[in-house]
């Protein structure tokens, strides 16, 4: 479904084929998420077994990622239950680029090359102005420096594993959690992995 904004609603039509048409009332379709509503769209369609569905996500009342499933079944129980997957990411005026980052370090060599990772935090919108309040590291795994590109609308974060992450000798993962006085958006974050070889 791709980024949505917090507050629209989107709708895409996906096809769902029934190989044996005369059980094309037996068919229900649905999703256990409050976000999505799902139909099927009358057509022109019963002969071929083609059934138009439509899937449309409502983004009102939360951000971030949206992973959820659409599921088709006869409920004569005559055909195993088909899953469509529903992915967007809900936004709101502050964003996160990249949402995911990862470092891959040779611990090997004499002097590992450690590197460094740039993350942008930036306003998505001409009237939308916020401030970067904090930046924390959950596992204090990472080194973290912010700057400001553009006072008040972009912010850059450069992260790098730190020594306590560099005597673990192992993989692991974490969250930095970035505070912002956005009303809508208070705290956001990106997710990090760290790989040691």
């Amino acid at each position: 479904m791709g980024r949505i904004r917090k507050g629209e609603s989107v709708s895409r039509t996906a096809t769902l084929l029934l190989k044996d048409t005369s059980k094309r009332n037996l068919l229900e379709i649905g999703s256990k998420s409050s976000h999505i509503d799902v139909q099927i769209v009358d057509g022109d369609s019963e002969n071929d077994g083609r059934i138009e569905v439509e899937v449309t996500v409502n983004a009102d009342d939360f951000f971030g990622r949206l992973d959820e499933r659409v599921t088709a079944n006869l409920t004569d129980g005559s055909h195993p239950e088909s899953i469509l997957r529903i992915i967007a990411n809900i936004i709101g005026n502050v964003e996160v680029n990249p949402r995911s980052i990862h470092f891959i370090i040779d611990t090997a060599l004499a002097e590992p090359d450690v590197p460094i990772r740039e993350i942008k935090v930036f306003s998505n919108s001409e009237n939308a102005e916020f401030k970067l309040l904090s930046v924390m590291d959950t596992n204090d795994l990472l080194t973290i420096n912010a700057d400001t590109l553009i006072a008040d609308k972009q912010y850059r974060i450069l992260t790098r594993p730190n020594q306590k992450a560099m005597n673990l000798n192992r993989i692991t993962s974490g969250f930095v959690k970035i505070k912002t006085d956005d009303p809508e958006q208070p705290e956001i974050s990106f997710s990090y992995r760290i790989i040691l070889r």
